[in-house]
């Protein structure tokens, strides 16, 4: 409710999946939520599983399908029913509230978030993300390492509207404006005194709320007071229940902002007006409800109402119109830019396929390079042999048995000579191996390159360049010329280091200096794993 991906009015979450242990459980969470937000109990979450006999009826109405019968329902608690087969597209919160043990059905799961959505958060506004809550680790059971992402919730329309209408009352003060902040004053009770007190999240915030529901106090408004209404009441407004009042409220924004811009310039255009007469165009006149708006419509599209359109003024118009707001037609936007077709040939005898065998089949070399990894880094500073290596220094054999000894004491299951069975047709020496895995100091890396950029006099491109190759080192030791006309270095330019360095001369060069490091060993081919 607080941290998923909202819907297209910002106010409540979208569709959600939530995983349960067993019908037990997933009633229990049903009921924590109904007690936590009673505003919604009943039907916005439902609890989903084999032995409910209108569980296809409640499947129907997660999906919105032509019989569904809830329109509500936005939180789905499934036991094994929606875990596999099931299609929603509009699905953009997966909660795992189970341990998960099968990888085949791990990814199934997962499934339920990936389906492709067109225009779900308006139009032309396709679904490109969704969010998952793994309350068991069910990602580090399978070997699985997301880049976790800090996503700020954007805050709720309800929300937005009661610090807009703080800030109102304060600029209205501020101009002397008491009629105004009357109004203010009183649309700030009415706020307030709308919150459920039944909400877990009213009821931690009791005393704030009770003082935003004081008329005396809001009639004082005092800084005290403000900056109490504005982070610890105005998020509560999040948890009101204005299902369908999306258009409504950014109605409200708007005119709240033509209104800021009347108490603080009267008698100047209001910069407001241009948006407000373009939504309101957008209204089918055809429709009875916008028809009987007419006197309204006609008055607020007069150069003679902007003229003197003070906050009464607008305020008038805001109430008057906000019921047949939510009829206007989508802006129209430009056409979308045409697909790019490129055609690209295939020969089948140029493909090559085939696997390198090793002896490893509980895990691939992917895995277990990351277990060496995890081993190692906290060892960067202290242990000799590793600050050897990651400087480019010779080690002995004896250094490198001492680590592994080291290491392999602190986890057992980390052998670095293991590393080996994964290049069975070189003779690579292990530490190359370790520097391709902890890379190099960003010290040696630096001064290597050090000569070459202060030889030559390099633009922004170049320098771009020289930042990733020293980052790419940096991080694996080496690199081959062949990565050199890859991403991420044709991002800089399309041709790779030809098309940055067109000198030749700084080209043998720059070759000279990546050759120096040595050559890069390349990844294994991973292998199938057992189970």
């Amino acid at each position: 409710m607080e941290n998923g991906i909202r819907d297209a009015d910002g106010q409540l979450p979208g569709k959600s999946i939530v995983f349960a242990r067993s019908i037990d459980h997933a009633r229990l969470l049903a009921e924590l939520f109904d007690e936590m937000y009673p505003q919604f109990a009943g039907k916005f979450c439902q609890v989903i599983h084999s032995k409910e006999p209108r569980a296809e009826q409640l499947i129907d109405d997660f999906k919105g399908a032509e019989n569904a019968k809830n329109d509500q329902l936005r939180i789905a608690i499934s036991v094994d029913m929606l875990d596999t087969g099931i299609d929603v597209p509009e699905v953009v919160n997966l909660v795992f509230a189970k341990p998960v043990k099968s990888k085949v059905k791990f990814w199934q799961m997962i499934g339920r978030g990936t389906r492709l959505c067109k225009d779900l958060f308006g139009h032309r506004k396709d679904k490109t993300e969704f969010l998952i809550f793994d309350h068991w680790n069910n990602f580090a059971y399978h070997d699985l390492d997301p880049e976790e992402v800090e996503r700020k919730t954007p805050k709720a329309l309800s929300q937005l509207r009661y610090e807009a209408r703080i800030a109102l009352a304060e600029l209205a003060l501020k101009h002397s404006e008491l009629e105004v902040f009357a109004v203010l004053r009183d649309q700030l009770k009415a706020d307030a005194d709308a919150l459920d007190d039944r909400t877990i999240a009213v009821r931690e915030n009791w005393q704030a709320v009770q003082q935003a529901r004081d008329a005396a106090l809001l009639h004082a408004f005092a800084p005290t007071l403000r900056q109490l209404l504005v982070e610890s009441v105005a998020p509560l407004m999040a948890v009101l229940d204005v299902r369908g009042q999306g258009p409504a409220l950014r109605w409200d924004l708007l005119l709240g902002e033509a209104q800021a811009h009347a108490i603080a310039g009267p008698g100047q255009p209001n910069p407001k007006r241009a948006e407000i007469i373009e939504w309101l165009d957008r209204l089918p006149s055809h429709l009875n409800p916008v028809r009987a708006k007419a006197p309204e419509l006609k008055t607020i599209r007069s150069d003679v109402f902007w003229a003197g359109a003070d906050f009464g003024h607008l305020e008038q118009m805001r109430v008057a119109l906000r019921d047949i707001i939510d009829l206007a037609e989508p802006p129209l936007l430009p056409p979308p830019p045409p697909p790019k077709v490129i055609d690209v040939s295939e020969r089948l005898e140029d493909v090559e396929a085939y696997l390198r065998p090793t002896n490893i089949r509980s895990v691939d070399y992917t895995v277990y390079r990351r277990a060496v990894q995890a081993a190692l880094e906290p060892l960067f500073e202290s242990e000799p042999v590793l600050r050897k290596i990651r400087r480019g220094e010779p080690v002995s054999v004896a250094d490198i048995d001492r680590l592994n000894s080291l290491v392999h004491t602190r986890n057992p299951d980390v052998d670095l000579a293991t590393l080996r069975t994964f290049f069975p047709d070189t003779a690579v020496p292990l530490a190359q191996i370790l520097r391709s895995i902890v890379g190099l100091e960003h010290e040696v890396v630096e001064a290597r390159f050090t000569a070459f950029a202060q030889k030559h006099p390099l633009g922004s491109q170049q320098l771009r360049f020289l930042a990733l190759l020293k980052e790419h080192i940096r991080q694996h030791g080496a690199i081959t010329t062949d990565d050199l006309f890859a991403a991420p270095f044709t991002s800089v330019h399309t041709e790779g280091v030809l098309g940055i360095f067109t000198d030749e001369r700084q080209f043998d060069e720059l070759l000279g200096i990546i050759k120096s490091f040595g050559e890069p060993l390349v990844q294994p081919s991973i292998t199938g794993r057992s189970v």
